[in-house]
């Protein structure tokens, strides 16, 4: 069994940004700026944020993949990054929104930059191995 997130409106959104931002090289930014002079909410109702769109950009349900244990927090203790080789993954789980080789061409132009630049971090903590090790390309 399958799973599909969302309504069609949602996904046709999910896909405009992710052509926006690889296609059309438009930053976070720009993209959240033009969903809202088009009157369009996020999900919670409220104006988008660069933040609100990258949280799409990264997160892997809109390719199909389920990824649990990224985090995880002990009785009492702060939140903790897991390692990426920590993670559980299943592939091709839910009806993908977005193809899935617009999705590698984002992931490695991430890498590509993170590596570019010492100081900059590509999504979060140990993202950046994960990228290069789903991508098979050397960190």
């Amino acid at each position: 069994m399958r799973v599909r997130l969302g309504s069609d409106e949602e996904a046709d959104i999910v896909r405009w940004i992710f052509q926006q931002f690889v296609v059309e090289r438009q930053s976070d930014t720009a993209i959240a700026r033009q969903l809202d002079h088009g009157g369009i909410l996020n999900q919670s109702g409220s104006l988008w944020t660069a933040a609100n769109v990258h949280t799409i950009l990264r997160n892997e349900n809109y390719v199909g993949n389920l990824v649990y244990n990224r985090t995880s927090r002990r009785l009492g203790q702060k939140l903790v990054t897991n390692p990426s080789d920590q993670w559980v993954r299943r592939d091709a789980v839910i009806d993908p929104f977005v193809e899935r080789s617009l999705f590698t061409v984002l992931r490695r132009s991430w890498l590509s930059d993170a590596l570019k630049s010492p100081r900059m971090r590509c999504c979060s903590g140990s993202a950046c191995s994960s990228i290069a090790k789903e991508n098979s390309i050397p960190a």
